[in-house]
C-alpha cells in the first residue's frame, strides 16, 4: 500500500515544481569553448580552449588567440580551417576558414550567441577579414563574443502550471472516488 500524501508534501511537491533547482548559466559564467583545426589535409582532435579566451555567458567580450600556424610558418597559399563547439558540444559550428589560401587572413571570429533564460539556443559564427590582402599571417586572431537575449515565451513555466493542475486534479478524483 502507497503511504498517503500529506498536505505537507503536497504543498512541498507544488514548491519543488515551481523552484528552478540549476540553471545551465548565470550571468558571467564561462562558457565551454573546444576547437580542432585542419590544414594540409591533417585534421586535429579537439582541444579545450584556455581559460581566458572563453566566453562568458551573456557578456560581449573579445579575446585573442594564437593560431596554429604561427607555430610553424606558414605559407600564404596554405589553407587554414578552424572548428568551433560551445556549451558542452551542443553547440558544433562548420568550418571557419582562417586562411584561404590565396594571402587572406581572417582577422576575428566573430560569434554570434543567442540566449533565452540561464541557456544558450543558437550560435552562428563569421569571419572578419582585412579590406587588403596580407603577404604574412596575423600573429594573433581576435574572438569577439557578441550575445542577444531571446525574449522569453515562459513556456517552461506554463508546462509547470498545467502539470501541477491536473496533478491537482487528479489527486482531487482520487480522493473522491476513494470516499464515494
Amino acid at each position: 500500500m502507497l503511504p498517503a500524501i500529506t498536505p505537507l508534501m503536497l504543498v512541498a511537491i507544488i514548491i519543488t515544481l515551481f523552484l528552478q533547482i540549476s540553471h545551465a548559466y548565470e550571468l558571467g559564467d564561462p562558457v565551454s569553448l573546444v576547437v580542432r583545426t585542419s590544414s594540409r589535409g591533417i585534421t586535429s582532435g579537439w582541444s579545450d580552449m584556455r581559460q581566458g579566451s572563453l566566453p562568458r555567458f551573456g557578456v560581449d567580450t573579445m579575446a585573442d588567440i594564437i593560431p596554429e600556424f604561427q607555430q610553424e610558418t606558414l605559407a600564404t597559399d596554405t589553407a587554414f580551417k578552424l572548428k568551433f563547439a560551445l556549451s558542452e558540444r551542443r553547440f558544433l559550428l562548420p568550418w571557419t576558414e582562417i586562411a584561404d589560401g590565396a594571402g587572406t587572413f581572417a582577422q576575428s571570429v566573430v560569434f554570434d550567441i543567442q540566449y533565452m533564460g540561464n541557456d544558450v539556443r543558437s550560435v552562428h559564427a563569421h569571419i572578419e577579414t582585412s579590406d587588403m590582402p596580407s603577404t604574412t599571417p596575423p600573429s594573433r586572431i581576435h574572438l569577439k563574443y557578441i550575445w542577444e537575449e531571446i525574449p522569453s515565451t515562459d513556456e517552461e513555466m506554463g508546462l509547470r502550471i498545467l502539470f501541477v493542475t491536473s496533478f491537482i486534479l487528479g489527486l482531487i478524483g482520487t480522493i473522491t472516488s476513494i470516499c464515494l
